[in-house]
């Protein structure tokens, strides 16, 4: 379906990137193997490629491997093209031409990026898988980084700790300028402008929650980072003892200010609230 199809090239535009290929961290679970060793590790270490795990091998070479580049690697690198690794890609790019699909394929990845994928969401949620691991890593690390030249006797967790706060580094440089890559038009030749500062609310409070995009909004005020030139969409829901009124707002709207469900560009740091009445 085409929200998931949105997800899946979102979450490749995101993380696919040349630098993930020193950056990422990953441990994965191992089943025991008897024939080579009789306590093989729970837990081994390694560095991932998101893009090979993904299905989209490319040899970054010539692409600019730092986290300034998000998202160009995705478009710069896999571009049109077909083959066995990406044959999504050419539907992908065909998809982008349709006005509907482009306007909600970047609506939902900067819903996600206001929300999901926000610095504060992302390092807490690489905290979390932390604070899982970490009891468990003392006794499991030492097998993959304690041996070879230079690393005997290395303090094996204090070396993973530092491998997960490089990470973190990685990821708040990365979701900081997610978004202002998009505006600039380098990668989607799509020079936007923006981001603006988008608040949205409820008059009188708690009266009703607004749907907008992708996401269902009920604590207000809400703020988000959006560029102009896309097609955003927002519907108010009253609570029971409410009916809907107008919207209140500086943006021009489709149909007009009176209709429950809009479609509106941002074009300036504003809000947008609506406005419930008693029943």
């Amino acid at each position: 379906d085409i929200k998931s199809f949105w997800d899946y090239n979102i979450y490749n535009m995101y993380s696919v990137n040349a630098d993930f290929v020193r950056r990422q961290a990953l441990w994965w679970k191992v089943l025991p193997d008897t024939s080579i060793h009789s306590t093989l590790p729970k837990w081994r270490f390694g560095l991932s490629n998101t893009d090979i795990t993904w299905g989209s091998n490319y040899n970054y070479t010539g692409i600019n491997n730092t986290p300034n580049n998000a998202p160009c690697d995705y478009f710069s690198a896999f571009g049109p093209a077909a083959n066995n690794q990406y044959p999504l890609m050419p539907l992908f790019y065909k998809l982008l031409n349709n006005d509907t699909f482009r306007s909600g394929f970047f609506a939902r990845y900067q819903d996600l990026i206001n929300t999901s994928y926000t610095c504060d969401t992302l390092t807490a949620h690489l905290a979390y898988v932390q604070s899982l691991l970490l009891p468990d890593m003392r006794s499991q690390v030492w097998w993959n980084v304690t041996s070879g030249a230079g690393c005997a006797g290395c303090d094996s967790v204090k070396f993973w700790k530092a491998m997960v706060d490089s990470m973190k580094v990685f990821i708040m440089q990365r979701c900081t300028l997610a978004l202002q890559s998009l505006s600039s038009g380098n990668c989607n030749q799509y020079p936007w402008k923006g981001p603006y500062n988008l608040c949205i609310d409820v008059s009188p409070a708690n009266s009703g929650f607004v749907n907008f995009n992708s996401l269902s909004l009920h604590n207000f005020v809400w703020n988000g980072k959006y560029l102009d030139s896309i097609n955003y969409h927002a519907y108010a829901v009253p609570d029971s003892n409410y009916v809907f009124d107008h919207w209140q707002t500086p943006f021009p709207v489709k149909p007009n200010i009176n209709t429950d469900s809009i479609t509106f560009h941002v074009t300036q740091n504003a809000c947008l609230t609506a406005v419930f009445k008693l029943r």
